[in-house]
């Protein structure tokens, strides 16, 4: 694996952490405020709409880097056996 490969798959990997992440976490906020601070579900949802957002852009820029990271891979394998 290539040093370019290499600082892909830590990069692809840190977006997919932050992602699982930020779901996780914006799931356990939304239980505690229906349970805890008994708000309506639907209003809590319709406030996380731009908090998901953010949190699927950041997944999305993730398989991104998983598929440069990829390229990259088989690019590095391909100019080796040519040499």
């Amino acid at each position: 694996m290539s040093r370019f490969s290499r600082i892909l798959f830590i990069t692809m990997a840190s977006l997919f952490a932050i992602s699982a992440g930020g779901v996780i976490g914006g799931m356990l906020y939304s239980l505690y405020a229906v349970y805890v601070r008994h708000r309506r579900f639907d209003a809590i949802l319709g406030a996380c709409i731009p908090y998901y957002k953010v949190v699927g852009g950041i997944g999305i820029l993730g398989l991104f880097f998983f598929f440069v990271f990829i390229f990259s891979l088989i690019s590095v394998r391909n100019k080796g056996k040519l040499s």
